[in-house]
C-alpha cells in the first residue's frame, strides 16, 4: 500500500523525460536520475491528473461520470470523445462502473475501486488519516474479518502487493485487485472484497492499533535524502495555499493520534456510492459485469453527499523565488528551474491543443540543453525539461533541471536561466519543432500499433483516473488520429508563443540542492542570476547541422544460414549462421509492436588481469558514450529521433552481449545497431573524458548514501579486499584507458563464434530473414568460441557479523544473507524459490502484521552457474534501531521452525496457487521467454524444459520446502549485516525563499 505516488507518466512527458534514442545513457539509474525523477514526481506527493489518452468518443451520457469534481473547461471547442470500447453506467445510488473487455489480459481482470476521498478531505487535526483508513481496509471488512481477506487472497493465488494493493493520493484512493477470471467465483469473490472496502470496513479496535505500527513503519521506511528533499521542496510548490499540511508521509504525528473514531468518522463521511467507481480491465464480458454491479453494489444505500471536497487552491505568484538546499547524504547536485501554471483541464480540442504545445516546447528544449551537455565545457552531464500537467490535480508545473559536474551547480542555473531566456526571446526554428513533432508523432504510432495488447493496470488506472480528476479519456488510435489533425495546423511561431506563456519573467522557482560538503551557490547568487539574466545580451540559438539521414554509410555483403531448425514445442526457430553464431527467434502475439532481442556470448571481464578490469568493465558504457561509425552520441540521437528502438551493448565478468528492442517498422535501425556496436565502436577522447568526469561525479558521494555504507561493509565481509567484487570507488576512474578499453571491446565482440542473438516478439520470419544474412551472418566469426573461466573467487565461509553506522535518520537497516555452493538443478531451483516465496509470507505475516517492526520485509534470492554452482538468499528490512535485535531473533525463529517442522498444508496451497497463477502471467510475456530462451542456449540446455515449470510445481511440498530450508539457510554460513544511525548529526537545512 502506498500513500504518496502514483508514478504514471503521460505520453507527453515520456517524450520530454526519456527521449526516444538508440543511444543507453551514460550513468542510468544512478542517484541522480532517481533524484531527477523524484523532482518530476514524488516531490509532488501525488500522482498527476492529466488525461491518459485513449481513444475514441466522450457521448453527452457519459460525460457526467468524470465531470463532478473538474474545474469548467477553458475552451468551447469539441469535447474529447470516450473510447467506445468502454462500457460506463451509474448506478441508482450514484455509483459509476467502467469496464473495458481485454483479452489481452489472458484470463485475468484488473478491478480497481475508486473513491473520490483523499488528503485533501482531512481535516487539519486528521492528518494522515486517509491513508491510515486505506490500510484498514485490509484489516477487516464484514465479510472478510481480520486477516482473512488477505488470507483469502492468497488461497486463491494473489500476491499482497503486487495483486492487491490500495494507494491514497490528494483526491483520490484508489483499492486494486489483479483477478483470475477462468473461475467465475473468484471473480464475484473479489466483487464483495470491493463492496466491502467502499461501506463495510469493520476497523477493530484492536486491529487499528496494530495497523498503526505498520503505517508508522511505512513512514520510517520512506525515509531517506529523497524524502528529506521532497518535505523542503514541495512548501515551495504550493506556497500560500493550505495543501502543505495534506501530506501523510511528512508528520507521522497525526497517525500516532488517530484513534477509532477519527477513521470511523473520515471513512463514514466521505466514503458514499456518489462518490465512488469500480473500473474492470480484462478478460471480461462487459454486459455481464454490469449485472454484477448491479447485483453487489445496487444495494449500498445512496446516503447525503457530505458536501464538495475543500479545495485547496495553489496562488501562482509573479514573484522569483530561490532556495538552496544541502544535505548530509545527497550524493550529487541537483540544480533546477521550475515554472508554476494554473492547471488547465484537458477535455476539450484546444485544450489538447494547448498542451501539445507546451509539449513540443519542452521537447525542443530539451534538445537544446542535450546538445549543450556534448560540450566538454558544458557546466552539466544532461539537463531536460518536462510538463508536469495537473501536478496535485491544482497546479501545472514546467520543470527545467540539470545534473551539474562538480562544483557547477551555480554554472547550470545560470546557464539554464540563459536557455530559457533565449527560449523567450527567439522561440524555436521551424526545424526543431519539426524534430519534436516527429517524436511525438513516431511514439502515437508505436502505442497505436500496441493497442490492445496494452497492460490492462494502466488501461484500468487511467480510467479510475478520469473519474477522479474529470480529464479526458482517450484510447491510443484516437489521440493519434487527433494529434496528427492538429499537428498539421501547429507553427514554429505556436510553439514559440507556447515557450512565452510557459516561461513566465518573475515567476521562477530556482532551485540548487546537493552534498553538505559540496559548494552551492547561496540563495542571494541565485536571485541575482535571475535578474541579471532578463537583462544581459542573448543570441540567437544556432542549431546543430544535420547529421547524415542513413546510420551506416554502406551495408555489409550478406552472410549465409547454413542450417535450420524448429523446436515445434515451444514455437522455436533456429538459424546457425556460417560464422559460427546462432539465431533464436520466436514470435508471440503478447504485444503488438515490440520486438526483444538478447545476444550473448561467453568471454568477459574474466580475460583480463585485476590491474586491467576496471577498463573493461567500463568498454560498452564507454562505447556508448562515444557513439558508433561516424555519429557520436549527440549525431546518433538525432538520427535516431522519432524511431522505436534501442540497442546497446553489456559485457560481465563470464559473458557479454547486445540488448535491443524495437518496433517491426524500425527493425532494420535495430539491426543497423547491432552490427555497427559490434564493428564500429568509435574513438573519442573528449567523449572518454566525458564519462570520467560523470563516473567520477557519480562516484564521489555515494560513500554519504547510508544503504552504501552498508554494502560496502557487507561485500568487505563476504569478499574482503578483492577489487573486482567491491563497489568501484571514484579513484577506480583513473584506473580507466581508453584504447585497453577498446581494445578489449574489439576482442570480445570481433568474433561472434558461440554467440547467441535470441529475437522474441511481433514479427514475421520472413522479413527478418534477409536481416539476419544481412547484418549477422556477416559479422566476423570463424574462431572456436570462448568459454567461462573460474578466476577463484568464492565468499568467505562461517557466520560473519557485519556493522555500519550512517545516516541521519533514526533508520536501522538489517540484511540476513545465506549464502553457499550448491549443485544447480531445475529441482533444487525451485525449491529454493518455493522458499523464498514462503518466507516472504511467513515474515510479512509476523514481522510486519504481528508486530509492526517492518512494512515489507524483502526476500530475493541468485542461483548462479557460472563459473559454478552457488546460490545466496537475503532477507532485508529497515526498522527502528531499537527493535533490531527483536526482529532478527524472530527472524531466525521462523527460519529454525521451517527446518525442525516444514511448513502448514494451508501455506502449501497458498505457494502452488500463487506459483500456478504466476505461470499463467509469465508465460504470456515476451520478457519471460527471452530471459529463459537466452539462459537455455547458453548453458547449452534443451529449451523444452521451459515448458515443465508448471509440472515442477509438484515438487511444492512441506518436505521440499522443509529441506531446502535446511540446505540452503545453514547456520554456518550466513553474514549478519546491520546499519544503524550515525550520532548527532543533522540531515539537511535549507535557504529558505
Amino acid at each position: 500500500m502506498a500513500s504518496m505516488v502514483c508514478l504514471r507518466v503521460n505520453v507527453n512527458e515520456r517524450l520530454v523525460a526519456e527521449p526516444i534514442t538508440g543511444a543507453r545513457a551514460v550513468g542510468h539509474g544512478t542517484f541522480a536520475r532517481l533524484l531527477a525523477r523524484l523532482w518530476a514526481v514524488a516531490l509532488t506527493v501525488a500522482c498527476s491528473t492529466t488525461p491518459t489518452l485513449r481513444s475514441g468518443m466522450k457521448p453527452a451520457d457519459r460525460q457526467q461520470l468524470t465531470a463532478d469534481s473538474a474545474p469548467p473547461t477553458s475552451s468551447p471547442s469539441p469535447t474529447l470523445e470516450f473510447d467506445p470500447r468502454v462500457r460506463t453506467g451509474k448506478l441508482a445510488n450514484g455509483l459509476a462502473y467502467f469496464v473495458e473487455p481485454h483479452l489481452a489480459a489472458n484470463k485475468r481482470v484488473q478491478l480497481l475501486l475508486v473513491v473520490k476521498a483523499g488528503l485533501l478531505n482531512e481535516q487539519d487535526e486528521q492528518n494522515g488519516v486517509a491513508h491510515f483508513v486505506e490500510h484498514m481496509a485490509f484489516r477487516g471488512t464484514k465479510r472478510f474479518p481480520q486477516q482473512s481477506l488477505i488470507d483469502f487472497l492468497e488461497q486463491s493465488g494473489l500476491t499482497f502487493g503486487a495483486d492487491a494493493n490500495a494507494f491514497t493520493l490528494p483526491d483520490r484512493t484508489i483499492y486494486l485487485l489483479s483477478v483470475p477470471t477462468d473461475d467465475p467465483k473468484l471473480v464475484d469473490i473479489a466483487l464483495d472484497v470491493l463492496a466491502d472496502w467502499a461501506v463495510a470496513v469493520t476497523f477493530d479496535s484492536a486491529e487499528v492499533e496494530r495497523e498503526r505500527r505498520v503505517v508508522l513503519a511505512e513512514w520510517l521506511s520512506r525515509r531517506g535524502v529523497v524524502q528529506r528533499a521532497s518535505d523542503q521542496i514541495l512548501p515551495l510548490l504550493v506556497a500560500g495555499s493550505r495543501f502543505a499540511a495534506r501530506s501523510s508521509l511528512r508528520d507521522k504525528s497525526g497517525v500516532e493520534r488517530a484513534g477509532r473514531d477519527q477513521l470511523l468518522d473520515f471513512y463514514r463521511r466521505w466514503y458514499r456510492p456518489q462518490r465512488m467507481a469500480v473500473v474492470a480491465v480484462g478478460d471480461i464480458d462487459a454486459s455481464a459485469f454490469a449485472v454484477a454491479m448491479e447485483k453487489h453494489f445496487g444495494s449500498l444505500a445512496a446516503s447525503p453527499d457530505a458536501g464538495p471536497t475543500p479545495i485547496f487552491d495553489i496562488p501562482v505568484r509573479h514573484e522569483a523565488t530561490a532556495a538552496v538546499i544541502t544535505d548530509a547524504e545527497a550524493p550529487v547536485s541537483m540544480a533546477g528551474v521550475w515554472f508554476k501554471l494554473p492547471s488547465q483541464a484537458v477535455r476539450t480540442e484546444g485544450d489538447y491543443r494547448a498542451q501539445v504545445l507546451s509539449s513540443l516546447a519542452c521537447v525542443a528544449l530539451t534538445h537544446r540543453l542535450g546538445a549543450l551537455a556534448a560540450n566538454s565545457n558544458a557546466p552539466w552531464d544532461s539537463a531536460s525539461a518536462s510538463l508536469l500537467s495537473g501536478l496535485l490535480g491544482r497546479l501545472d508545473v514546467v520543470q527545467i533541471t540539470a545534473s551539474p559536474r562538480p562544483g557547477k551547480a551555480g554554472d547550470s542555473i545560470e546557464a539554464l536561466l540563459v536557455e530559457i531566456e533565449r527560449a523567450k526571446r527567439y522561440g524555436f526554428s521551424a526545424r526543431e519543432v519539426e524534430r519534436a513533432e516527429q517524436e511525438r508523432t513516431r511514439m502515437l504510432d508505436h502505442r497505436a500499433s500496441a493497442e490492445g495488447t496494452e497492460a490492462g493496470v494502466s488501461l484500468a488506472v487511467a480510467l479510475a483516473e478520469g473519474f477522479a480528476s474529470g480529464n479526458a479519456v482517450m484510447g491510443a488510435e484516437g489521440e493519434k488520429a487527433l494529434a496528427a489533425k492538429l499537428l498539421r495546423d501547429i507553427s514554429a511561431a505556436d510553439v514559440s508563443r507556447a515557450a512565452t506563456r510557459l516561461f513566465v519573467t518573475g515567476s521562477e522557482l530556482v532551485l540548487a540542492l546537493g552534498a553538505a560538503r559540496d559548494a552551492l551557490p547561496s540563495k542571494d547568487a541565485v536571485l541575482a542570476d535571475i535578474g541579471r539574466v532578463e537583462h544581459q545580451s542573448v543570441e540567437r540559438y544556432q542549431d546543430h547541422p544535420e547529421p547524415p539521414r542513413n546510420l551506416m554509410s554502406s551495408t555489409p555483403t550478406p552472410g549465409e544460414i547454413i542450417r535450420e531448425s524448429d523446436i515445434p514445442e515451444i514455437g522455436v526457430t533456429v538459424w546457425t549462421l556460417a560464422n559460427g553464431a546462432k539465431v533464436v527467434l520466436k514470435h508471440t502475439d503478447f504485444k503488438k509492436d515490440e520486438i526483444l532481442e538478447q545476444s550473448v556470448g561467453f568471454g568477459g571481464t574474466n580475460r583480463l588481469p585485476t590491474r586491467a578490469f576496471r577498463s573493461g568493465l567500463a568498454s560498452t558504457e564507454i562505447v556508448v558514450a562515444s557513439g558508433v561509425g561516424g555519429h557520436d552520441r549527440r549525431a546518433l540521437s538525432r538520427l535516431l529521433s522519432g524511431k522505436v528502438v534501442t540497442a546497446y551493448p553489456w559485457v560481465s565478468e563470464q559473458d557479454h552481449g547486445i540488448r535491443a528492442s524495437g518496433s517491426p517498422i524500425d527493425v532494420e535501425t535495430m539491426f543497423q545497431l547491432i552490427y555497427s556496436y559490434s564493428t564500429a565502436p568509435r574513438r573519442d577522447e573528449v567523449a572518454f573524458e566525458g564519462y570520467r568526469a560523470s563516473s567520477r561525479e557519480r562516484l564521489r558521494h555515494q560513500d554519504l548514501i547510508p544503504g552504501i555504507r552498508l554494502l560496502d561493509a557487507l561485500l568487505g565481509g563476504l569478499w574482503g579486499a578483492e577489487p573486482r567484487r567491491l563497489r568501484p570507488r571514484s579513484t577506480s576512474v583513473d584506473e580507466q584507458n581508453l584504447d585497453d578499453g577498446l581494445m578489449f571491446y574489439r576482442q570480445i565482440f570481433g568474433d561472434v563464434s558461440g554467440t547467441v542473438f535470441v529475437f522474441v516478439g511481433d514479427f514475421d520470419e520472413g522479413v527478418l530473414r534477409p536481416l539476419v544474412e544481412r547484418y549477422l551472418a556477416s559479422l566476423p566469426g570463424g574462431g572456436a568460441g570462448d568459454t567461462f573461466h573460474d578466476l577463484g573467487l568464492h565468499r568467505k565461509k562461517g557466520v560473519l557479523s557485519v556493522r555500519a553506522e550512517a545516516g541521519t535518520d533514526d533508520r536501522a537497516m538489517v540484511n540476513l544473507t545465506y549464502h553457499g555452493e550448491v549443485k544447480w538443478s531445475e529441482n533444487a531451483h525451485t525449491d529454493l524459490n518455493s522458499l523464498r516465496d514462503y518466507l516472504a509470507i511467513r515474515l510479512r505475516e509476523v514481522l510486519r502484521v504481528q508486530m509492526g517492526g517492518v512494512y515489507t520485509p524483502t526476500v530475493t534470492y541468485d542461483f548462479e552457474r557460472i563459473p559454478f554452482d552457488s546460490y545466496s538468499l537475503s532477507i532485508g528490512f529497515p526498522c527502528q534501531p531499537s527493535q533490531v535485535e527483536d526482529l532478527v531473533r524472530v527472524t531466525h525463529e521462523v527460519i529454525e521452525r521451517t527446518k525442525a517442522e516444514g511448513v502448514e498444508a494451508a501455506y502449501v496451497e497458498k505457494l502452488k496457487k500463487m506459483r500456478t497463477r504466476d505461470l499463467e502471467q509469465e508465460y504470456r510475456t515476451n520478457v519471460f521467454w527471452l530471459e529463459r530462451l537466452v539462459e537455455k542456449f547458453k548453458m547449452k540446455e534443451d529449451p523444452r524444459n521451459i515448458l515443465i515449470l508448471h509440472q515442477l510445481t509438484q515438487r511444492v511440498t512441506s518436505d521440499n520446502i522443509k529441506e531446502a530450508a535446511r540446505h540452503f539457510l545453514r547456520d554456518d554460513q550466513y553474514v549478519d549485516a546491520r546499519l544503524l544511525p550515525a550520532p548527532g548529526s543533522s540531515p539537511s537545512t535549507a535557504n529558505p525563499p
